[in-house]
């Protein structure tokens, strides 16, 4: 009997006559889960997200003894934190996973294993706050790489329009300050990188960078 996936496997070698097996289960229990001390919604209700993110939980609600596994991603202008707690039934958990990557659609994700549950849960996250920029272009198209963690650049790559060129220098100003933060440029590739843009405090989240690029 494997009580992990819940199957059990029944070998009877050299049958010579009829047998009837009769086999009965039994209910696994089944927890709630929240986000930052928020009510234990019941199942199959799920709770409400933690601010700046959205997740999917794997399964729907946890199971005794069962991996428990929450993905979460970063709304826009947010980031994934780099910890989170968890507490189980009301105690402190210390032996989970919690790793920060991108997925294969080019995505920022945060992915939570908790390998056996043994009760409810309560887990503390929050998306943090980073700062936001206003894109204004003409005769170009950009694709915007994800921010995984608190170290990542801003990195914009520009690309040409019908019948344009890459432009041969971008803008880039705050919104609510005359100093001009650090940026490098390249106009072979169009590729443009402000450092450290997600870090907090660097560029405080109500002034706004605003970039300016224009095809020639």
């Amino acid at each position: 009997f494997d009580s992990f996936d819940n199957k059990m496997t029944l070998t009877v070698p050299n049958i010579t006559r009829n047998i009837t097996v009769a086999a009965s289960g039994a209910d696994v229990p089944v927890y709630k889960f929240a986000f930052n001390g928020d009510p234990l919604p019941t199942p199959p209700n799920q709770p409400l997200p933690p601010p700046g993110l959205t997740y999917h939980a794997t399964p729907v609600n946890p199971i005794e003894h069962r991996e428990f596994t929450v993905t979460f991603e970063p709304r826009a202008d947010y980031l994934l934190p780099g910890s989170l707690a968890i507490e189980m039934g009301g105690q402190p958990l210390t032996s989970f996973n919690y790793t920060r990557s991108v997925n294969s659609e080019g995505k920022p994700i945060g992915v939570l294993k908790i390998t056996s549950v043994t009760g409810d849960l309560d887990i503390s996250i929050e998306g943090e706050k980073i700062s936001s920029y206003t894109l204004i272009m003409s005769h170009l198209t950009a694709t915007v790489a994800p921010m995984v963690d608190e170290s990542s650049s801003l990195v914009i790559t520009f690309h040409e329009a019908a019948g344009s060129s890459l432009p041969g220098s971008v803008t880039v100003e705050r919104a609510l300050s005359p100093a001009v933060p650090a940026f490098t440029y390249n106009s072979t590739t169009g590729v443009l990188t402000i450092p450290n843009f997600a870090k907090v405090g660097v560029f405080p989240a109500y002034d706004y960078l605003k970039i300016t690029a224009n095809g020639v």
